[in-house]
Formats: structure tokens, sequence, C-alpha cells
């Protein structure tokens, strides 16, 4: 039994199911893990293995991705090359973290102009800073070491100008 007929089977044995549990982050999430195994891509998008995928399997990965992100597409997923694998992680990881963390560079390849896209490595540090900086007070000092002393200065005297008021 593949995962799509086990989607439906779970939806189908629960009447009074909520269809936000299957859409949300965390479903998303194990989606995007299971897919990016099973198609060959690791986490930075680059193509580790040569998998091919039966049609079976490609239209059981158009029913599940339509039930978990709640796709209005008409048009069916095509995961026949690389660059069509890359490019559906791709949207994948732009609905779950936005479009922000996701890097687009247009390049030539002969004829054609392909879009290639790369993991912003800045943007995934920054959140891991502020990530550790919530779970971790020793790192409030290192970083507000790194702020400029007139920045400093600026906000310690907003913040006594608001207390005045």
């Amino acid at each position: 039994m593949d995962s799509a007929e086990k989607v439906e089977r779970d939806l189908d044995k629960d009447n009074d199911f909520s269809i936000l549990k299957v859409k949300g982050g965390q479903n998303k999430v194990k989606f995007i893990n299971d897919i990016t195994t099973e198609i060959g891509i690791n986490k930075n998008l680059e193509v580790v293995e040569q998998k091919t995928l039966t049609e079976e399997r490609v239209k059981n990965i158009n029913v599940e991705y339509k039930k978990v992100f709640g796709g209005r597409t008409k048009k069916d997923i095509e995961l026949d090359s690389d660059y069509n694998k890359k490019q559906f992680v791709a949207t994948l990881l732009k609905n779950v973290l936005g479009k922000d963390f996701l890097k687009k560079k247009k390049v030539r390849k002969g004829k054609k102009t392909e879009t290639e896209v790369s993991i912003n490595i800045e943007k995934v540090e920054n959140m891991r800073k502020i990530y550790d900086l919530g779970r971790n007070k020793k790192l409030v000092g290192a970083v507000l070491a790194e702020v400029p002393e007139e920045i400093r200065d600026i906000k310690r005297k907003t913040n006594t100008l608001i207390r005045q008021k």
C-alpha cells in the first residue's frame, strides 16, 4: 500500500476528521523529507542520486501533494528530469519556509534559459542565530558585542525617552 492510499484510507475512516490536520506544518515537512529522499535530492537542493520513478508513483505523489499542500493546479507534476525534481522541491520549500529562504538565478543552457534554485544560507544562519538566542542566554552577550556602540547608545536613549513619558 502506498502512502497516497494510506492518506485516503485514514481520511475515509474518520468522518469528522479536520482537513486542517492534513494540511498542517508537520505533515508538510514530513512530506518534503519523504519526497527528497525518494527522488535523491539533499537538503541543499543538490541531486545526490539518479533515481527514476514509475508513472504510478508520480501519480501517487501528485495525489499526496494535492492533499497535503492543497494544490489547485490542473496540470500534473513532472519528475522526469533533475531540473523538474529540483523545481518541485523548491516549490515545496517555498510553500513552507517562504520565498526569502530560496535564491533564484537564471542560467542559459544552450538555447534555453533555466532557473537555478539554491538555499539562501545567510537567511538560514540568521534564523539559526535568532533561535539560539532564545534558547541560550549566554549568546545574547556575544551578539550584543557585535552590535556597534552607536546603535546601542541610540537604543538606550530611546528607551529612556519612552520611560520618561
